[in-house]
């Protein structure tokens, strides 16, 4: 066959080499399949250490959430403790007779006190309870005992729906 462009023959079995594949067969060693080998268990070793890292990492997670949590109740309770220990001492708002003088003010909040006798003939408890913007919730007694002794007791939680399966609960007693 002769091209008309370059006046060269072309010879069929080269322009068949050139225009088809060739099937080449391969030989498989025994050293590559080992190599592979090698590599497929590496892989498998650094899989495992990589999953056991983010379990480990998942567990801290969940710990410092509830850490976190804790802290929310402590500093409810805390806060609730602060205010009930203010308005006895600075204001002599508690008494062992009668009802507080007025309502309080917490954390920005008016505050009904409410009185009753039901801890003895010469002991009296008020109690009140805030929530705070972070969703947290306190719930203060204050026992006023016969001897001229108070009992203040801080209940803080760090969420204020009593059925949340993640509810807990800090406390703070004051005796002075």
């Amino acid at each position: 066959m002769k091209n008309l462009k370059n006046n060269k023959i072309i010879n069929i079995k080269n322009l068949r080499s050139k225009l088809f594949l060739k099937a080449n067969i391969y030989k498989l060693r025994a050293d590559k399949a080992f190599v592979s080998m090698i590599a497929l268990l590496l892989a498998n070793v650094f899989l495992v250490i990589g999953l056991s890292i983010f379990g480990i990492a998942m567990r801290e997670v969940i710990l410092s959430s509830g850490a976190r949590e804790s802290l929310f109740a402590f500093y409810a309770a805390d806060g609730g403790m602060e205010c009930a220990l203010y308005w006895d001492i600075h204001e002599d708002n508690f008494s062992n007779t009668a009802a507080p003088l007025s309502n309080i003010n917490c954390s920005g909040q008016d505050v009904a006190v409410s009185f009753n006798q039901d801890c003895g003939a010469n002991c009296s408890r008020n109690n009140f309870s805030l929530s705070y913007p972070s969703g947290a919730c306190v719930q203060v007694d204050i026992y006023k005992l016969n001897d001229d002794d108070t009992l203040i007791k801080s209940f803080g939680q760090n969420t204020c729906d009593p059925n949340n399966k993640k509810r807990v609960e800090r406390a703070w007693q004051v005796t002075y």
